[in-house]
């Protein structure tokens, strides 16, 4: 299973658990030769302006928002990364937004973190431009749901579920 190419992402709900959710065993050292996009949906309790490195100051209202990203290599550890509720160091875009905002679902696609982007980008609000794209041709990485749910995408997300996996 390891260094090959996926058509489509199957995960067992079996495996070890990590911050509240089932991680498959070979999910989590998985190193793959297409990187797989993740999506992590983030709760805000409350309107806040922060300052997201040197991208800026930026208000983010309450609500539910999408970061779109992707890792070749280790994806249990990036995501196991993205839940914890201390960083030790702020390196991406992203984890000055979960200093104060809190992971509720994560998502999985064998779609290239790029074209998710600039799927989103149609249907979503972009509240921070340039956010998680420093290194992309996309606006953005991250989008603001208008409630709590993603509007329907063409093509299809493995979800992570809370305590348990599906395929």
């Amino acid at each position: 299973m390891h260094n090959q190419k996926f058509k489509s992402l199957h995960l067992a709900p079996v495996g070890k658990i990590k911050n509240g959710l089932i991680f498959h065993n070979e999910w989590l050292e998985l190193n793959v030769i297409t990187p797989i996009t993740y999506l992590l949906k983030i709760y805000l309790a409350k309107t806040r302006i922060i300052k997201i490195g040197a991208l800026g100051r930026f208000k983010f209202k309450r609500g539910y928002y999408i970061y779109v990203g992707s890792a070749r290599k280790n994806l249990g550890s990036r995501v196991e990364r993205h839940l914890r509720k201390k960083m030790k160091k702020r390196f991406w875009h992203i984890d000055y937004l979960l200093e104060y905002g809190r992971v509720t679902d994560v998502l999985l696609t064998h779609i290239p973190e790029e074209k998710v982007a600039q799927t989103l980008t149609k249907w979503l609000d972009i509240p921070a431009p340039g956010f998680g794209a420093s290194d992309k041709n996309s606006r953005a990485h991250l989008f603001k749901l208008k409630g709590k749910n993603l509007p329907e995408l063409p093509f299809s997300l493995t979800p992570f579920k809370k305590r348990v996996i599906y395929s």
